[in-house]
């Protein structure tokens, strides 16, 4: 079985209610499952007291590092950085907004060297998300299915990929369209994968922060790109 070391993107933008919270949850969780991990806390253009506690969260606990973007990235760039200053063998984006019920995170944690990548399926979308969201995943998987013969159900839920196989793509994902980007890529290279049931905490808004013309715009510009061209 291969090492259970990971590197733990959590991004963070105006979650001064939520991210200390997920942080501690995370690290209660690698502790008891991973042999190494490190948490590297994006904070995406804050105007709260999100920054404040990152940096308090990273004098606390030494594997928690903060980095500071002065303006917002998105997520696709703030997951470049992250593979660029990771420093284990497998890395995941967990969001810090709390989105992930804790026993789901322990199954992730758990799975961990059983193969290539672990994916995840969100079980409980049609009940905690508004049913836009849960129709456009629906339409979303029976699309990427047919052109790239990509058979994940959930391709925008949290994964573990392996770190210097990202490192080998050059990523051309904007906005919150990376998972597609990777699954498919590695999917070509005939990574191994499995899938891992997650459930998430129910969201308080309608519609949704993922929905948005960038996130359209990204996954459009993606997938003229990945169906062209073969080789990366």
């Amino acid at each position: 079985m291969k090492n259970k070391n990971l590197t733990i993107i959590v991004p963070a933008l105006n979650e001064e209610k939520n991210l200390n919270k997920v942080v501690r949850e995370l690290i209660s969780i690698a502790d008891q499952f991973l042999s190494k991990y490190e948490i590297l806390i994006y904070d995406d253009g804050s105007t709260d007291k999100t920054l404040e506690i990152a940096k308090n969260l990273g004098v606390e606990f030494k594997n928690v590092k903060v980095y500071a973007n002065k303006v917002p990235l998105e997520l696709a760039r703030i997951f470049k950085l992250g593979i660029k200053n990771a420093a284990y063998e497998n890395i995941i984006l967990i969001p810090g907004d709390g989105a992930f019920e804790n026993l789901s995170l322990v199954n992730v944690f758990k799975s961990i060297g059983l193969k290539d990548m672990i994916l995840t399926s969100r079980v409980n979308q049609s009940i905690t998300r508004s049913k836009l969201r849960y129709l456009l995943a629906k339409l979303f998987f029976i699309f990427n299915k047919n052109i790239f013969n990509l058979k994940v159900k959930d391709i925008n839920s949290i994964a573990v990929f392996p770190t210097n196989e990202l490192k080998k793509i050059n990523i051309i994902s904007f906005n919150k369209g990376f998972n597609l980007e990777f699954l498919v890529k590695l999917t070509r290279k005939k990574l191994s994968y499995m899938i891992v049931d997650v459930r998430l905490n129910h969201e308080k808004h309608v519609v949704g922060k993922s929905l948005n013309i960038y996130f359209i715009l990204d996954v459009v510009i993606l997938m003229f790109y990945l169906t062209f061209i073969k080789r990366h």
